[in-house]
């Protein structure tokens, strides 16, 4: 058996679409996936990019890790930070202009291979107003509108991405009775201690559908509890780095005409820069324990639907030029 174990029958449509895609991408990749169900806890870090009118996607990305067995990688981080970044900064896409920054990326990505779990990537072409049809289970269709008052429209729509595509990774990835940590970069999705809580709510009455099985204690916060060490911080930025650097470099592909249709291998775009090199080439890199998978969901012809793309990149550790497939 795989390490994919599917969600349950409840759920139809597009995410069955894309339960049943991971299944068969494990079937033709079969080290795709890692094992995170052997510690008590998994650990989500979780960031979005592509807000900025420039872009034509947005980028959702979540990292999935055995937190237990993250042994080897804390100690790593430690002396990581201690040499690079030991006065707390933060390590951000955003922030890579920044030279102390900039000159740790490469050390902190290189540490990351050390890490037992998974880098799940959906990429969103920005056409598509809205992704989910109702869920049909009358608990959730009666409890979900109370909810979305409390957010812009669009900031809902966000929310329920978020809380679907969690809810399909873990799903698909823990086992009974696992602890769950999640931690999310503060946004106007987790503005307060209020709108958290009624997010952690509708995460339990959404996420009941795509489980078949039960976890344990689910805890949902945002990097603002961190200690000074750092420690989850640094395990959201991944996150950060990778959701940045796809949004830039897919919105490139789409202005220069370069995006492929089908299973084609194609060049990496004209004119990046340095950072976003450094950072694919790293993220091509398919034979590490930290695993990658990657989605993009464009409005389909009749715009009546949707059609699901997987994307699998292919990158040298010399930071080489970038030639990659992407795999319809």
């Amino acid at each position: 058996m795989g390490q994919w174990h599917g969600i349950s029958n409840d759920i139809t449509g597009l995410m069955q679409g894309f339960s049943k895609d991971i299944s068969q991408m494990e079937l033709k990749y079969p080290d795709l996936l890692p094992d995170i169900r052997k510690g008590n806890t998994i650990f989500i870090g979780s960031d979005y990019s592509g807000q900025q009118n420039t872009s034509h996607y947005e980028t959702y990305t979540f990292i999935l890790a055995d937190f237990d067995n993250c042994i080897t990688w804390e100690k790593l981080r430690r002396d990581w930070r201690k040499r690079f970044l030991s006065d707390g900064r933060r390590l951000s896409y955003k922030n890579l202009n920044d030279k102390k920054c900039r000159r740790s990326l490469k050390p902190f990505l290189d540490i990351t291979h050390f890490i037992p779990g998974l880098i799940a990537v959906v990429i969103i072409n920005k056409n598509i107003s809205t992704l989910f049809e109702p869920i049909e289970n009358g608990e959730i269709e009666n409890s979900i509108p109370k909810y979305h008052h409390r957010w812009k429209k669009t900031v809902f729509e966000k929310l329920l991405r978020i809380i679907n595509f969690t809810s399909l990774f873990l799903s698909g990835l823990s086992r009974p009775y696992q602890n769950v940590i999640w931690i999310s970069d503060e946004d106007e999705i987790l503005p307060n201690d209020e709108r958290l809580r009624d997010a952690t709510n509708l995460f339990g009455l959404i996420s009941s559908s795509y489980l078949n099985h039960t976890l344990g204690h689910f805890r949902w916060g945002t990097t603002k509890i961190d200690s000074r060490e750092r420690m989850l911080e640094d395990l959201v930025s991944i996150a950060d780095l990778v959701a940045g650097s796809l949004a830039t470099v897919l919105s490139m592909h789409k202005e220069q005409k370069t995006f492929p249709i089908g299973d084609l291998i194609v060049p990496p775009p004209q004119n990046m820069t340095r950072k976003n090199k450094d950072i694919m080439d790293w993220f091509s890199d398919n034979t590490r324990i930290l695993k990658r998978v990657v989605f993009v969901i464009e409005p389909s012809e009749d715009k009546e639907g949707f059609n699901l793309k997987q994307l699998r990149f292919h990158g040298t550790r010399d930071f080489l030029p970038l030639n990659y497939p992407f795999m319809q």
